[in-house]
Parts: structure tokens; sequence; C-alpha cells
């Protein structure tokens, strides 16, 4: 990019380097802020708080692709000026995160921590599958969610083709397309999440988890047919929607 010392410049393997440690970061971290959750909150409370922790999760980035978007057609081609920049304020929100989790504390009747003998993790992997195994409905939720994030899981790292070759942005409009296509579907997953909030005390969400399931299933087939960007807008907005619906519900029904 030009910066500073050849030896600073930013490459594409940075990229793939950086890519891989933080999903492995995250493989961790978030499995233990869902499982957090639990231990903050009591039970009566744990279905409204794990809904709007999602919600929290996704409101921030309704902003972002959206600033986004305007920024990289305002400042056109010098956009990459200010993309180290961006790297920086990301870390710093990353930091707060890891302040503000420091300053949780768990409930102490809820907290078994202390009441248990130090484990290995292995033993406490292998209870984990043995608690899966053991419990019927904690089985099927377990392999709906695997299969749900093995088929449909993946779509949002096919966004930037679909911006650029498929709904016409090409080279010089891509970034502005996918800005609309991430900020639609950011929209979705929070109207998503808050529907789950409203029909919380619902007491199918079996059933529902299944319906949101096919829908979902229905919506990215018909996104990857379609060619008008505003019928794409529409089609992944009802996605999120039904994809957070989905993943908020698992969560709540796996916390309970």
């Amino acid at each position: 990019w030009g910066i500073g010392p050849s030896y600073l410049r930013i490459q594409w393997w940075h990229f793939t380097i950086t890519a891989f440690i933080s999903g492995g970061v995250q493989s961790l971290g978030r499995p233990g802020h869902q499982a957090m959750i639990g231990s903050v909150v009591s039970k009566e409370q744990l279905p409204n708080a794990v809904a709007l922790n999602s919600v929290s999760d996704t409101w921030p980035r309704v902003g972002g692709p959206a600033i986004g978007a305007v920024a990289v057609a305002i400042v056109g081609g010098t956009w990459h000026r200010w993309a180290p920049w961006l790297f920086g304020l990301t870390s710093v929100g990353q930091l707060i995160t890891f302040i503000t989790i420091l300053m949780l504390k768990p409930e102490p009747s809820m907290d078994v921590s202390k009441s248990r003998k130090p484990r290995s993790l292995w033993a406490d992997f292998v209870d984990g599958i043995k608690i899966i195994k053991s419990d019927q409905v904690l089985s099927a939720i377990v392999v709906l969610g695997i299969t749900f994030t093995l088929l449909a899981g993946g779509t949002g790292f096919l966004l930037p083709v679909f911006a650029r070759d498929v709904l016409g942005g090409g080279k010089e409009h891509g970034a502005v397309v996918q800005g609309v296509l991430n900020t639609s579907s950011t929209i979705g997953s929070s109207i998503g999440a808050l529907i789950v909030v409203w029909l919380v005390s619902f007491r199918r969400r079996g059933v529902l988890l299944l319906v949101m399931a096919l829908l979902n299933s229905f919506f990215v087939i018909m996104f990857s047919q379609s060619t008008m960007l505003a019928l794409s807008v529409v089609l992944i907005t009802c996605s999120a929607i039904v994809h957070m619906f989905f993943r908020t519900t698992q969560r709540m029904l796996m916390q309970l």
C-alpha cells in the first residue's frame, strides 16, 4: 500500500495469517461469551438475555457497512490510505470489549467454578459430548445447528462476488453494492433478534426452529438466482431475519 518502509507494507498473505489467528480466537471466544450469559442472569431472565445479546451484537454492524459504503464512494481510489487506521480502530474496539468482559461478575449462586475440582480441558470436552448424547433434545439442537452452519453458514463470504460480478457492481462500484448488501443483512439480523424477544414466551420453539431453517434455505436459494439489486436486497434481508431468529432461538434452547 506504499505506507512506510517496504518491510511494513501490507501484503495479501498478511490478511490470510490475520484471518487464521482471528478465527482461532473467535472459535474460543464466542462459545465462552455465550456460556457467560447463564452466569450473569437468572434462568427467568435467560431468554431475554440471549435475545438482547444478539441484538447488541448486530446493531453496531448496521452503521458500519453503511458508513463504509458511503466513505468508499466519497474517497474513491484513495480509500486504501484510510485502511490502516480502520484496522487500528477495530483493535481499539476489541480492547474495549475485553475490558468490559473483565468487569462482568457472575452471580454467586450460579458460579459453579468454585465448587468444581480442577479438570483437564479434554475431560471437560468428553463430559460435554456425553451430556449432548444423553439428551435427545440437546442432541437434536446441536445436530441441527451443525447442519445449518455447514450448508448455509458461509454465504456471507460470497457477497463480494455477487456484488462485483452478479449484481453489476464491477470493480468500480462493487464495494458500494457490497455495503448495501451487508447493511441489509445486518438490519435483517437485528429484526430477527427483536422478533425472538417479542416471542420469548412462545412455547413451541422447536417447531419455529425447523420452520426458520427451511425458510432460510429458501431465501438463500432465491438470492443465488437473483440478478436484480433491489430483489437481492429484499431476499438477503429476509434471509438474515430467519437466520438470526434460528441462531438466537438455538442458543436460547441450549442455555435453558
